[in-house]
């Protein structure tokens, strides 16, 4: 009888012991199966690679760049006859504006990987640039380009299957909008004769100031590389009593709302609304 005792006792002792493992076990973290342990990894990859895509794809956005030379090989080395011909843009929002000798266009770009690079389709304005112009190969090679470099201050883009390396240099900064009086000289291919129209930026609180040729304006305005928005223009009311002075003033207002670009090149500020200009300025020396 004893012997049966102790035996159910040490029987029930356990059980309750195996139940009190089992509870604590339920409450331990959810087991990971095979399939959970895989993904991990790859989990941890997407993260990196994204951080990565963003950093490489901001270290470019917003800067303008001017040609320097192309490198086709150990034989082959082109140089522009003004590098100011040949310009490059890139947008925060994707977007990438350049100039090709005698051509202005508008595309897209973006940056996939670490030193990665792709364009878009280049919508190019379409007017014969001189014998001896980059132009042609330029246009040709843009959908090859691959990878990117920033080196000592150059921008450096790589062909596929190496078929070229194209070197820029920072095109100047933006900052000098801020540092001249512009006056207006043609609006819209009419050159401008006695109005005495005008801007000047300040760099500082992101706002412009001037003349339509009778009132004054101001308002904002936001600079992303070659790109330019002018915002809440607002101007005073007298009247005009010069007729032309008056069309002057109607169009340089309505040429501020619709300006997407600008370019700065020997003291002369050239505002475009997509590939099309539309004002011209000269630094005003006072």
């Amino acid at each position: 009888m004893r012997t049966f005792l102790s035996s159910t006792a040490i029987m029930l002792i356990s059980v309750a012991i195996t139940s009190v493992a089992n509870m604590c076990n339920s409450l331990d973290a959810p087991t990971l199966g095979k399939d959970d342990w895989n993904e991990r990894p790859n989990l941890v990859a997407n993260v990196v690679q994204t951080e990565e895509q963003q950093k490489n794809s901001t270290d470019l956005s917003g800067t303008s760049w001017q040609l320097v030379r192309f490198q086709g090989g150990v034989e082959k080395t082109l140089t522009p006859d003004d590098a100011s011909k040949y310009t490059i843009s890139f947008g925060a929002d994707g977007r990438v504006t350049a100039r090709i000798d005698c051509n202005r266009g508008i595309g897209t770009w973006k940056s996939s990987g670490r030193n990665q690079i792709r364009f878009g389709p280049l919508a190019l304005t379409r007017a014969m640039c001189p014998q001896g112009s980059l132009h042609d190969q330029i246009a040709r090679h843009w959908s090859l380009v691959r990878s990117y470099i920033i080196k000592n201050g150059h921008l450096f883009l790589s062909l596929k299957a190496d078929g070229g390396i194209y070197e820029f240099e920072p095109l100047v900064s933006t900052s000098s909008l801020a540092r001249e009086k512009w006056e207006l000289i043609e609006v819209n291919g009419a050159s401008v004769q006695r109005s005495k129209a005008y801007i000047q930026f300040d760099e500082n609180t992101k706002r412009f100031s001037g003349s339509g040729g009778c009132n004054r304006i101001a308002g904002g305005y936001e600079v992303d590389g070659s790109h330019i928005r002018f915002l809440q223009t607002v101007m005073t009311r007298m009247a005009c009593l010069d007729n032309e002075v008056q069309r002057v003033e109607t169009e340089f207002l309505k040429a501020l709302n619709d300006a997407t670009d600008f370019q700065i090149q020997n003291n002369v500020l050239r505002i475009f609304k997509g590939n099309q200009q539309i004002m011209t300025f000269n630094a005003k020396t006072e």
